[in-house]
């Protein structure tokens, strides 16, 4: 359903999508060698195309750095960078390969994948980014692509054309090295870490309890983190009494209130014990169980704060008890 807040939401993604996406198109296009516009052509059509057919956080529908190089290593021999039939070669090329992409998932042959052994992998990727950063020399120095394909050419390019060099294009890259290295050194969780309050985990919701309860730690203050006792109930004064201690009482009182263990054990999200099949097939929630004792929980609490006739809690059933009062009724 549409409404204000999926078209908000529509168009905050379609802004953030078109930052990244339309200058890294045009980089990718370069890294192919032809001309820009393409760049926007491949981020557009093909994730409209590949979104009706599902979608995947792990594959990638748009061009990849690593595709653009092969496509330019491969067709640089063959014919000038940026000319016609280099952009006809390059379309043929990704028709042939879209081709066999096709026939690869409708014949099912993507764990081909997995014999690839993981040092080939890092030696293509390490290999790849190598000439990415070789290749991207001449927009850093602001010259133009050499005409000639291989290392060797870029570096006597390079050498040919020293007094080409655009200060400019150099001080805008080395700026942008600079800072992306000091940003990445100095503040390695940023900015994840100034939205951290926002991010909920039981790594973190533990952490805030416990440095709220410094009175009953050993341990030194620790740096950039919460330090007092805002959760240390009734002042401290009844000992080192604290929420989880509530939780052991609830669990007690809702026990007293012959909530079964199971149930008692699924409000507090203790992890169930028993075979990795039976929770792997049993995937029954307990929601109207759990509502159940959170609501007879609630009533007895209410008893207890109205300070009006307080019920004595019940001792839960024995098993033994059970089977001697069944005994007996039987007989």
């Amino acid at each position: 359903m549409v409404d204000a807040r999926t078209l908000r939401a529509d168009l905050v993604a379609g802004i953030l999508g078109a930052l990244l996406v339309l200058p890294q198109g045009f980089a990718f296009a370069t890294l192919a060698g032809l001309p820009r516009e393409y760049g926007l052509y491949t981020a557009i059509i093909p994730c409209a195309i590949a979104a009706l057919f599902g979608s995947s956080r792990h594959v990638v529908s748009g061009p990849t750095n690593a595709n653009s190089l092969a496509l330019f290593a491969t067709l640089a021999p063959l014919a000038l960078v940026g000319s016609p039939p280099y952009i006809e070669l390059a379309l043929a090329v990704t028709v042939i390969v879209g081709m066999m992409q096709f026939l690869i998932g409708a014949l099912r042959l993507g764990a081909i994948a997995n014999f690839i052994s993981p040092a080939a992998l890092r030696g293509f990727m390490s290999g790849a980014a190598a000439l990415i950063a070789l290749h991207s020399l001449t927009d850093l120095l602001g010259l133009t692509a050499p005409a000639s394909h291989g290392v060797l050419a870029l570096f006597e390019h390079i050498a040919g054309h020293v007094g080409d060099i655009a200060p400019a294009a150099f001080g805008i890259g080395v700026f942008t090295i600079v800072v992306s290295i000091a940003v990445k050194t100095r503040l390695p969780r940023w900015p994840s870490a100034r939205v951290q309050e926002g991010h909920v985990s039981v790594k973190t919701v533990t952490k805030q309890v416990g440095d709220r309860q410094m009175r009953f730690k050993t341990r030194k203050l620790l740096a950039h983190r919460r330090n007092d006792d805002s959760l240390v109930l009734a002042g401290g004064s009844r000992g080192e009494w604290t929420p989880h201690d509530l939780r052991r009482t609830a669990a007690t009182m809702m026990q007293s209130l012959r909530v079964s263990p199971d149930v008692i054990d699924r409000c507090q999200n203790h992890a169930l014990l028993g075979s990795k099949v039976r929770r792997h097939y049993l995937h029954y929630d307990y929601a109207d169980e759990k509502r159940e004792a959170w609501r007879l929980l609630g009533e007895r609490l209410d008893v207890i704060l109205s300070g009006g006739n307080v019920v004595p809690l019940q001792r839960p059933v024995r098993s033994d008890a059970f089977v001697e009062t069944s005994t007996r009724s039987v007989g």
